[in-house]
């Protein structure tokens, strides 16, 4: 695995840690903010993230490389994040209703988006380099 992918893996990482914690640690708070999403649903949102995030630092971690479901893998919850956050803030205005928890959510969508895309490009070229 190239260093710019692994890069990649570990900056998503932390970015899974870091919300998947504030999630989880204070969903309170978060809930108000964002307007009408259920506390406890944030809180379960948290651990998944952070998981997620477990699991994204080892996959960086692994002098092996990563395998292609995995990296899909990677990718798929990255991209269903990004559909999510725009169908919530689209067709569910209830769930996050004020513009700036609107705009918090579009920048974080646009952030793990941006992940899927390096995943994506980088991803590409390792698996190809496998291969041959």
């Amino acid at each position: 695995m190239n260093d710019s992918l692994k890069r990649t893996l570990r900056f998503n990482a932390l970015s899974c840690l870091g919300f998947g914690l504030a999630f989880a640690l204070i969903h309170q708070p978060i809930a108000a903010f964002l307007g009408g999403v259920p506390p406890e649903i944030l809180r379960l949102v948290g651990i998944g993230l952070a998981l997620n995030g477990v699991h994204l630092a080892i996959a960086s971690l692994r002098r092996t490389g990563i395998g292609r479901l995995e990296l899909g893998y990677f990718i798929l919850g990255d991209s269903l994040w990004v559909l999510g956050s725009l169908v919530l803030v689209t067709l569910v205005p209830q769930v996050i209703n004020s513009p700036v928890a609107i705009s918090s959510t579009l920048a974080v969508a646009t952030l793990v988006g941006s992940f899927a895309v390096f995943q994506t490009r980088l991803g590409w070229d390792v698996l190809k380099a496998q291969d041959s």
